[in-house]
């Protein structure tokens, strides 16, 4: 998963798919926190 990650941030074609994949993975961590 983070070697995925880090080859997308690696490419700005696939810059908005890495903002999605981020903003989804700390919507996970956050949600996990709350409960």
């Amino acid at each position: 998963m983070f070697l995925i990650i880090l080859l997308v941030s690696l490419s700005t074609k696939y810059d908005f798919l890495f903002n999605w994949i981020l903003r989804a993975y700390i919507f996970q961590m956050q949600a996990k926190c709350v409960i």
